[in-house]
């Protein structure tokens, strides 16, 4: 036989046998999932690895859709935070039915983490204005546990010292019924310090530091949650609040507390709802989170304050290429009885997570606000960094890190009606923009740099760090 021949007729049969396989793979539409072996959860409960997917044996799904809905369902489990890595794998595939096999690498669970942490606002607070005061350092132990029993539980121990004295017991229970919808919580926390910020003079916080403690605060908090299917988050939270402070605090601003008291204890009750739709919840690149919250401080029984908050929050994110995403946000918030919250309840932006780019060095206080952040986001690195030696486990012998370009671009305004005086970015918008990078290094730790203007001439280099997962935007 000649060499063509041959090779005729062997193309021949692939181009009969490629057919046949094309026409019996295009008959199954539709497969059948028949059972789903998890390994590698040496400790995480199958049950509750099986909870976070959202597909379940004897489901039927489209064969076009397969394989874009298995990486999705493995972004999932990462964004419980109990795994450092997820994979599904076809088992077995007969006619349209299917067994899937899931490997999943669980994360170190135990966390006991020194405290060595800035007590104010941001880095550039404490390297500029506090001039790098070490009394201004808080130390302590952590002891973080994210999966207690098995059920993805998390219990937190905090005994920290230095400028916050603080205590501090948490613990979530995410499922206890039989469905996995309902959860529970617990919270205790205690504070004392001998330095308080006392009044905002010029939209900058006025310290006075005294010889024994100058506010105390208490804390009780029980909670319960209810997650009807995998996206949707609700939980409400009863909390009694007392705080003291000493007279030295109250003869410097007698409005520090409403109406004016050194010692206020009330109850409070906190509704909260979240829908989560981002495909990586630590630094997402699509998807979308709603969360709304409304919380009554005061409900009349012992109570020496009488507020009511409604705050809403819009995250979402736009893949607009393989490297370039961009992230759009806006939160607000209103404060619905009308009254005087005292200085102490009078925080807006400036702390925390809520603050405009430019403006780290202002406390912008008041009972009303709302902002815009924006960010044009380009991937610029992303590989596994060796490391030499473990670190007792909890570092990986590799750290996946990314770095993306930012272009940032923020907007806001706050309502005060009280203390306009000392707060004269208050009443006015205030617009921030500028470059920054992002570092996102083992799965769930981001750091911010950014060099950020504002429309007032402000201008400088921001620090900022993340660190968890906040899934459902419930990190409080």
């Amino acid at each position: 036989m000649s060499p063509t021949l041959l090779h005729f007729r062997i193309a021949l049969a692939a181009c009969i046998l490629f057919c046949c396989l094309g026409s019996a793979f295009a008959q199954v539409s539709y497969v059948t999932i028949d059972s789903i072996l998890v390994e590698g959860n040496k400790r995480t409960h199958t049950d509750i690895v099986l909870r976070d997917l959202d597909f379940q044996v004897g489901d039927t799904i489209d064969v076009s859709t397969l394989m874009p809905r298995l990486t999705e369902n493995e972004f999932r489990l990462l964004n419980t935070d109990l795994f450092n890595s997820a994979q599904f794998n076809i088992k077995r595939w007969e006619d349209d039915h299917i067994t899937l096999k899931l490997v999943v690498k669980e994360s170190w669970y135990i966390y006991p983490v020194p405290i060595f942490e800035l007590a104010d606002r941001n880095f550039n607070i404490w390297w500029d204005e506090m001039n790098r005061d070490i009394k201004r350092i808080n130390l302590g132990l952590a002891f973080y546990h994210n999966n207690l029993t098995g059920r993805a539980d998390k219990l937190k121990t905090v005994f920290q010292f230095g400028y916050t004295q603080k205590f501090e017991l948490d613990y979530r229970l995410p499922y206890f019924n039989n469905n996995k919808t309902l959860g529970l919580r617990g919270n205790i926390y205690f504070s004392r310090n001998k330095e308080v910020g006392y009044t905002t003079q010029e939209n900058i916080l006025e310290f006075y530091r005294g010889d024994d403690f100058l506010l105390r605060n208490f804390r009780l908090r029980l909670g319960i949650s209810y997650r009807p299917e995998l996206n949707s988050f609700h939980d409400a939270l009863i909390q009694f609040n007392r705080i003291l402070i000493d007279d030295e605090v109250h003869q410097l601003n007698e409005q520090f507390l409403t109406a004016g008291d050194q010692i206020q204890q009330y109850l409070s009750l906190r509704y909260r709802f979240a829908y989560d739709k981002r495909n990586f919840a630590p630094y997402p690149t699509k998807g979308f989170l709603v969360n709304a919250i409304l919380e009554k401080k005061g409900l009349g029984l012992i109570d020496e304050t009488n507020l009511f908050y409604a705050t809403f929050g819009l995250k979402h994110y736009t893949q607009l290429h393989k490297k370039l995403s961009l992230e759009n946000s806006v939160r607000a918030r209103a404060e619905l009885t009308f009254s005087n919250p005292g200085y102490y309840h009078n925080t807006a932006l400036g702390y925390f997570d809520d603050y405009i780019r430019a403006y780290e060095y202002s406390v912008i206080d008041g009972q009303q606000f709302l902002y815009s952040k924006n960010s044009l986001r380009f991937q610029v690195f992303n590989d596994n960094i060796p490391l030499r030696k473990f670190t007792f486990g909890i570092l990986q012998p590799e750290i996946q890190t990314k770095i993306f370009l930012t272009f940032n671009s923020d907007f806001g305004i706050v309502e005060d009606k009280y203390f306009e005086v000392n707060n004269q970015l208050a009443n006015t918008w205030l617009v921030g923009y500028g470059v920054g990078l992002d570092i996102v290094v083992l799965y769930n730790a981001v750091a911010s740099v950014e060099y950020s203007m504002n429309r007032h001439g402000d201008r400088g280099v921001f620090l900022h760090f993340k660190l968890g997962v906040d899934r459902f935007g419930t990190s409080q």
